[in-house]
């Protein structure tokens, strides 16, 4: 069966990798599951970045994260959303009432992107490139990953 979205974690850093539509309810419950397991382990050095051709959590989904994380954890996680789409814009400022560290980003951003999450060197910047596009080799029909450049 196709997938829509895959989720998995580089170091500190929990990643969802989706196509332009919602994730299905198994891979929105694994990603949870990535994220709670993560942010259980420690809180305050958890980031979250999500690459997206459009695709976005459904509003039950949406409860269903903010039920997870509301007041449960220390500190700011930074999450790092890079997307041409509006919706994902939209559903980012959503977010970012539950979690103010919350930034979208252009595919051409990336890198902006990658250094608000703390990831500045070259090398890291270049594992977690190729990390995302193993996700992504997953997901039929992806395009923003190949438009992700490091600098």
């Amino acid at each position: 069966m196709p997938q829509n979205m895959k989720a998995g974690i580089w170091r500190k850093v929990v990643i969802a990798v989706h196509n332009n539509l919602p994730p299905e309810q198994q891979e929105w419950d694994n990603y949870l599951e990535v994220l709670v397991r993560t942010l259980n382990s420690d809180s305050n050095g958890t980031r979250v970045l999500t690459i997206t051709d459009g695709g976005a959590p459904n509003a039950g989904q949406r409860s269903q994260l903010f039920q997870q994380v509301r007041g449960k954890y220390s500190g700011t996680v930074l999450g790092s959303v890079v997307s041409d789409s509006i919706l994902v814009r939209t559903v980012v400022t959503a977010f970012a009432l539950v979690n103010p560290g919350s930034r979208a980003f252009s595919p051409r951003d990336f890198d902006t992107s990658l250094h608000y999450l703390g990831i500045t060197s070259l090398e890291e910047k270049s594992q977690i490139l190729q990390y995302l596009r193993s996700l992504a080799e997953k997901i039929p029909n992806i395009r923003t990953i190949h438009q992700l450049a490091i600098r």
